[in-house]
């Protein structure tokens, strides 16, 4: 197996419609652990310790899960061109607009996650050659 060190987790491009490549795209990649445990440590906050009966406990981190899903969403989604409001404008590729349309757009919700899903297979069919070799 090989790979590239300089760039260990590449996007993949899915384009809107697979027989009119010209029409546009979506880069999309797999969330990796340093990235997650990234976004853990930016969105989680320690809690005080709390006192009940003479004994100490640690309640659980706060986690601000808004600003989670945002840099989630951020890292995933590495970009678009193509993608048109109503009025064929283009939309920017910017954290507040991937929030946006993930928020708000459950045609674009449904896309990215039905690319996931083929990303995750094509992980996965990837994984089981590598196996068989």
């Amino acid at each position: 197996m090989k790979i590239n060190l300089n760039d260990p987790n590449p996007p993949v491009k899915f384009h809107f419609e697979e027989d009119n490549p010209d029409v546009g795209f979506v880069l999309l990649r797999r969330m990796n652990a340093s990235e997650a445990q990234r976004i853990r440590k930016l969105c989680s906050q320690k809690q005080a310790p709390v006192f009940h009966r003479g004994q100490m406990y640690d309640p659980p981190e706060k986690v601000d899960d808004e600003r989670q899903a945002t840099l989630h969403w951020d890292y995933v989604i590495a970009g678009w061109e193509g993608l048109q409001d109503g009025n064929g404008d283009d939309i920017p590729c910017t954290t507040e607009m991937k929030r946006k349309l993930i928020l708000e757009s459950p045609q674009f919700l449904g896309f990215i996650t039905e690319k996931i899903e083929k990303l995750e297979l094509l992980n996965k069919d990837y994984r089981d050659e590598s196996l068989k070799n």
